[in-house]
């Protein structure tokens, strides 16, 4: 029983480990995501300082205000931009001759110097400022800007007699903040966590930090600082201290903050755990690349203080990688070479096979080749048999129409004749001009013939008139009118169709002139949308 409560545990513990390691991996491969989006974030908070610099200001004390909103967004971004628009409210303070905006200038100056490590400027411009001449509404960034000075040159402070003088001013500073500071706030969290530390109680340390953490918006630059606070709190090899860092990382990264200090802790954990190539890149990609960029004392410093370290690790770590490649790559050497006789073998195999294979290739076209000979002609044949089928319909359709019109004018002339004779032998010549007179007119003749002519061809070809006219412009298309089932232009090409093509017959059939005739050829052909050359061919093709 106690064998399976053991193996148990082990297996718990087991499933344990891989959750963590796990989750630690999906920690540091989000963290790779967020680094990777840095030029946009970075692009979107140069956007919205664009924006700050072209607010309008109606005044310099509005401009005075409007500099100082663009000094704090640059405070973690660049230290020279944020120095140099507290330059510029000096400049403005000055000119206005108002000592408050001097001093608040002085005072902003001494606490953005004193974050960026510039210990020497900034105490010179504390003891040029008058405490007992600050007025209330300056009061509170006074103690702030002085509670930063003494909490940063303490930690570089080797005399234990000033070290101890400055404490009592820092503790004093920050009593003094306390009185100016909201409970329950993100800054009163952090003074109280700050205050903790300084005794040594974890407990209160972790729990302010978490206070800290909850009295300010998700992946802000208070979360970035109180997600490192918090990470700070956990033994260094705790799992809680490196996924506090990520986070913290990670809001420093959205917020387009470059005096981080998340990130440098973060290197050297992964360092200790052994992943040197992540380490490595973090440092040299990311790390010191912000320290330039924030351009403060203290950042560079860090950086370079555990870069020799990671760097040289990382060397030799190459250089073992790179004894490894050296052995595989003989051994692969020696399996080149096994495979380059195996290959030789092989190819001369397959020469053999694609030489009957290229035969049969041959062998397989010519077929195609005649296949598609066969095919060709075939349908020539088709297309032969369709002409002639054509030719056999359009034969039939014209000869019953001229066997009809050949049989009417002869029965035509018969009786009229006979009427003749029958009026010359009983000498009735008033009766016979009478009768000659009466026989219709040519023209009707001719016109009944049109119509005939028209309904043979249409019943021939119903699309002809559709068809032809695709062949033209749109404003040139004919349409026939009234009872007319084709124009004389129409009937002309219409002959064409049918393989008259001589101006001459066709002027002899329609009872036209050849002149005539001509002019509806050229007129038709010049409003063409296809070549006039092959304007004629492509009427004899409609089908």
């Amino acid at each position: 029983m106690k064998s399976i409560f053991r193996i148990l545990s082990v297996c718990i513990f087991l499933l344990g480990l891989a959750a963590c390691e796990n989750k630690t991996d999906g920690l540091l491969e989000q963290l790779d995501s967020e680094l990777n989006m840095i030029p946009a974030y970075d692009k979107t908070f140069n956007d919205r300082m664009e924006l700050l610099k072209e607010l309008p200001a109606d005044n310099p004390r509005q401009q005075f205000r409007i500099n100082l909103r663009i000094m704090d967004a640059y405070k973690s971004y660049c230290c020279d931009s944020s120095m140099a628009y507290l330059d510029r409210n000096m400049a403005i303070a000055e000119k206005l001759g108002d000592k408050d905006l001097i001093l608040e200038t002085k005072i902003y100056r001494l606490q953005r110097y004193a974050k960026a490590g510039f210990h020497l400027e900034a105490s010179g411009l504390a003891q040029s400022i008058d405490e007992d001449s600050v007025p209330s509404h300056l009061r509170k960034e006074y103690f702030r800007a002085m509670y930063t000075l003494y909490t940063e040159v303490i930690t570089y402070t080797e005399s234990a007699a000033q070290g101890r003088d400055m404490l009592k001013e820092k503790y004093r500073c920050r009593d003094s903040l306390f009185k100016y500071t909201e409970i329950d706030s993100f800054e009163w969290a952090v003074l109280k966590m700050e205050a903790a530390s300084d005794v040594k109680s974890a407990g209160e340390v972790r729990m302010f930090a978490e206070a800290a953490l909850k009295a300010c918006p998700e992946f802000s630059h208070e979360y970035a600082i109180a997600a490192y606070h918090l990470a700070m709190s956990y033994p260094r090899e705790s799992d809680q201290r490196l996924e506090y860092l990520v986070n913290s990382t990670i809001a420093d990264v959205r917020c387009s903050v470059k005096d981080r200090a998340s990130l440098n802790e973060l290197c050297e954990i992964l360092f200790e755990r052994g992943d040197i190539d992540r380490a490595f890149r973090y440092a040299a990609d990311y790390c010191m690349t912000d320290a330039l960029t924030f351009n403060g004392k203290l950042r560079p410093w860090q950086v370079t203080q555990f870069f020799p370290h990671i760097e040289q690790a990382y060397a030799k770590k190459t250089a073992r990688e790179n004894s490894v490649k050296a052995a595989l790559l003989s051994a692969v050497s020696i399996l080149a070479f096994i495979l380059i006789i195996t290959l030789i073998l092989f190819v001369q195999r397959q020469r053999m096979l694609i030489s009957m294979k290229d035969k049969l290739a041959e062998a397989y076209l010519e077929i195609e080749k005649n296949n598609n000979e066969l095919v060709e002609t075939n349908r020539k044949l088709q297309k032969l048999n369709d002409q002639m089928k054509e030719s056999s319909k359009v034969k039939e359709e014209y000869i019953t129409l001229y066997l009809s019109w050949l049989s009417e004018n002869i029965n035509r002339d018969k009786q009229f004749k006979n009427k003749v004779l029958k009026a010359v032998r009983l000498g009735k010549t008033d009766d016979l001009i009478k009768e000659i007179e009466a026989q219709s007119p040519i023209d009707e003749s001719i016109e009944r013939f049109y119509e005939q002519f028209d309904e043979t061809f249409i019943n021939i070809y119903p699309d002809f008139v559709e068809k032809f006219n695709a062949l033209l412009q749109e404003d040139a298309r004919i349409t026939p009118k009234g009872n007319d089932i084709l124009t004389p232009e129409l009937r002309v090409f219409a002959l064409i169709k049918l393989g008259i093509t001589d101006s001459g017959k066709i002027a002899m059939l329609l009872h036209y002139s050849a002149n005539t005739i001509y002019n509806y050829r050229a007129k038709i052909k010049n409003r063409a949308i296809v070549d006039k050359k092959d304007f004629e061919d492509l009427v004899r093709m409609i089908d």
